[in-house]
């Protein structure tokens, strides 16, 4: 039997009554194409933007108690679109006191990299090589060897909004024990009290301004880490490579948590923007950790790799009791 007009879902009827009006059919393609035109471009004016390697992108003027690290990795398969991801940083409304990106010494043997790479580092970005240890070495090395400075995390496949630092930023004044992410996944708990599946977390969860252990900051949108805000066992690099060697975002999670440092999402209008701040660089996922972390179940495998490890560390509760605690407060 079919379901009456009246009780059809609203957006059913309203494009049943559209298709059925000629004019208004006519109209919404008219306004709809307009609005495609509009988006992409906005969109091309901000990839424009990216591609200007702006040689006064670094902050040489203010004197800051805490210098402003930029950091992110990448490897030979996306090497060539990291100029454009750099660009994005070196035109921010707040200006990082440096941008390093970390490579492996084994993924560039000879260090050698595309010619526009004497540009980036004419606009005074350092590109620094190391033992790699895949996504690891975007937060690691720079956390090891700025202690005492704020490191913000970036991807090596995103177009990063102007205000993104500055975002972040705000957001580390107001919570400054806390790390700041513009996007987090916030964890789940089933009816017994066991957490969720990785891929059962809320993508897109977390209330604006609110921080909480069960908000796992996502790379993608930017992270920063205040100093000191990781225990000291994230930095044990055997223990990391043999129980997450691919999941950097959950790895840190359980290391802030270790640490009793909470995760908050940022109320700022660039995490408004669907809870992802700027836009992919186009064909950038060709090769990426998703399709084995995501959809391979590789991302629960490695969760509870850590918290066998880890769970009983703190005293007097567990990590997924802090969750869970955590989890029923906003409840």
């Amino acid at each position: 039997m079919q379901t009456p007009d009246k009780k059809q879902p609203f957006l059913s009827r309203l494009k049943g009554k559209i298709h059925k009006s000629p004019f208004i059919f006519r109209a919404s393609r008219y306004v709809f194409i307009r609005l495609r035109l509009a988006w992409l471009f906005v969109k091309w004016l901000k990839y424009k933007a990216s591609f200007k390697l702006n040689r006064n992108g670094l902050n040489t003027t203010e004197q800051r108690p805490k210098k402003i690290i930029a950091s992110l990795t990448s490897y030979p398969a996306r090497i060539g679109i990291v100029p454009y991801v750099i660009g994005s940083l070196l035109n921010q409304t707040m200006k990082p006191d440096k941008i390093i990106l970390w490579l492996g010494e084994d993924k560039f043997p000879e260090k050698k990299l595309p010619d526009i790479f004497d540009e980036v580092r004419e606009c005074g970005v350092d590109v620094e090589f190391r033992k790699d240890i895949g996504p690891h070495t975007k937060y690691f090395y720079a956390l090891k060897e700025y202690p005492e400075d704020i490191v913000i995390t970036f991807d090596d496949d995103w177009i990063y909004d102007a205000d993104v630092i500055e975002g972040l930023c705000m957001s580390y004044s107001r919570n400054p024990g806390c790390v700041s992410a513009m996007r987090v996944e916030e964890a789940k708990f089933l009816d017994d009290g066991k957490l969720a599946d990785y891929n059962d977390f809320d993508t897109l969860g977390g209330i604006p301004g609110h921080a909480s252990h069960c908000y796992f900051a996502s790379g993608v949108s930017g992270v920063l880490y205040p100093p000191h805000s990781l225990h000291t066992e994230a930095f044990n690099l055997e223990a990391m490579m043999r129980l997450c060697p691919k999941a950097d975002d959950i790895w840190l999670r359980f290391m802030e948590m270790l640490n009793g440092t909470r995760t908050v999402l940022v109320a700022h209008k660039s995490a408004l923007n669907i809870g992802v701040p700027g836009f992919m660089v186009y064909n950038s996922q060709l090769t990426s950790l998703a399709e084995a972390n995501v959809f391979g179940g590789a991302n629960d495998r490695q969760m509870r790799a850590v918290l066998d490890a880890y769970n009983t560390w703190p005293e007097g509760k567990t990590l997924l009791e802090i969750m869970r605690e955590d989890a029923d407060s906003v409840e």
